[in-house]
């Protein structure tokens, strides 16, 4: 949550960066439902039903998948075709709004056919990837192993819902090890970012004293 929020300023100083936008969304949709899963912390409190929070989970759990491929479009928006964001936001929209208007015991028969499409879209982006290497695309090797670790965490998820293997969840530590190694990615864009900043002033002051002097020689001479 707190990696989120500190995203969430990065776009409210620079709305340039769509990037720190759906990363910061994503984290924090993340963040809250690590409240809500495992130990449950937010059921200790009175403020919220079962059946409200229930429903916040699966939000949660659905806004995840348009939240990640948008961040992916954005990150590598040079290789990965626009519509990517919006398609992903289109194939989500019916289990947010079933899981809006409809009972839980109804929405939640739908989590196997959401799980499919999660594995349609992490494919999909699998195969996104490669194109980015091929392009040779920026921070794909960090991306790459980050991106490995999620999908294999998911995918384990996925059997153990459907009773394939009996260990417990191990998802949240994939989103983890994503989350941390994108935030440090990000980060060191930025400072690159703000290191070519810095170059370009110095070379542009170096310039104008050079034209200067130049200026000042020439009157000299005249």
């Amino acid at each position: 949550i707190a990696i989120g929020l500190y995203n969430f300023s990065l776009f409210a100083f620079r709305s340039k960066e769509v990037t720190a936008l759906y990363f910061g969304l994503l984290c924090l949709t993340v963040g809250f439902r690590r409240l809500l899963i495992d130990e449950r912390v937010a059921y200790m409190f009175d403020a919220f039903s079962w059946t409200t929070l229930q429903r916040i989970e699966h939000i949660c759990f659905y806004l995840t998948l348009p939240l990640f491929m948008g961040f992916f479009a954005a990150l590598y928006k040079k290789h990965i075709p626009q519509w990517t964001s919006s398609v992903s936001w289109v194939l989500t929209s019916p289990f947010l709004l079933i899981c809006l208007t409809f009972s839980n015991r109804f929405y939640t028969e739908l989590n196997v056919a959401f799980q499919a499409l999660v594995v349609g879209c992490v494919s999909y982006a699998t195969l996104m990837y490669f194109k980015v290497i091929n392009e040779k695309g920026k921070n794909v090797k960090a991306f790459g192993a980050s991106l490995f670790i999620l999908i294999l965490t998911v995918l384990h998820d996925v059997l153990k819902a459907n009773g394939l293997v009996s260990t417990n969840n191990i998802a949240h530590f994939g989103v983890l090890a994503f989350v941390i190694s994108q935030s440090i990615a990000l980060q060191r864009s930025y400072l690159k970012s703000l290191d070519l900043v810095e170059a370009m002033s110095v070379q542009l002051k170096s310039r104008n004293k050079e034209l200067i002097e130049m200026d000042a020689f020439k009157d000299e001479f005249l």
